[in-house]
């Protein structure tokens, strides 16, 4: 017995510990669901999760665990991969989305915002999922903010509607949107979290709301949403 404490005090290199992907959810608290919607064209059928399903959600909380404990992160890491994702995960607590991922099985990577780690893992964590639930998904377009704001007091009163919680979507607050491009400088490229605490540092953190749309090694995109006094900061 003083053998083996002597090796775990002078050799803790010798000790790993899992990290799992989900490590950060309490699946055993609150409403959670997890919605996976299929990112692929329609004749695309690589990695599908289940042949029934292209877009679907879990919400048995077995189901969950068991995930949560076969999903397990090799490397944590900040670069991104160009391979495209399979799917996109959001993590749904009564109906409000508090986070998602987007996955590429193939590659073994994870692209995590609000909930998970952004990683790299090996195998196909999702093979053994009970797929028997569909989810339906409906895009809305407008180029009128006001219209906006109406169809989001809209969905957001309708029960069983999924929809993003205040902090995942609050152009709400604000009179427009502006189309952002971030490029690499140095050939080096922030996280997207380290881009946000930029702008909210140097403009205030309630005055504007980043949405990043698109990424890859190269190159951020998506909107800013602000007031036009704000937008009139940025191009002075």
């Amino acid at each position: 017995m003083k053998r083996i404490l002597l090796i775990l005090i002078f050799f803790p290199n010798f000790i790993t510990s899992q990290v799992k992907v989900l490590s950060d959810i309490n699946f055993l608290a609150n409403d959670y669901k997890l919605v996976f919607n299929y990112e692929r064209r329609a004749y695309d059928t690589i990695n599908l999760i289940s042949n029934s399903f292209k877009d679907f959600v879990i919400s048995d909380k077995e189901q969950l665990i068991e995930l949560q404990n076969n999903w397990i992160a090799t490397e944590e890491t900040d670069e991104l991969m160009e391979c495209g994702y399979d799917y996109s995960i959001y993590l749904i607590n009564k109906d409000s989305i508090i986070g998602k991922m987007y996955v590429n099985i193939s590659c073994g990577f994870v692209f995590a915002s609000g909930i998970g780690k952004t990683c790299i893992f090996e195998g196909n964590p999702f093979k053994k999922l009970n797929v028997d639930k569909p989810i339906f998904k409906k895009c809305f377009s407008t180029n009128s903010i006001e219209e906006a704001k109406k169809m989001h007091n809209k969905i957001n009163s309708t029960h069983g509607v999924y929809y993003p919680e205040k902090n995942l979507n609050n152009w709400i607050d604000f009179e427009g949107k502006a189309y952002i491009s971030i490029l690499t400088k140095n050939d080096s490229l922030k996280d997207s979290q380290n881009i946000t605490y930029d702008f909210d540092k140097k403009f205030g953190k309630s005055n504007q709301y980043i949405d990043f749309s698109s990424f890859s090694k190269d190159n951020y995109s998506g909107w800013i949403y602000c007031n036009k006094s704000l937008y009139d900061c940025y191009h002075k």
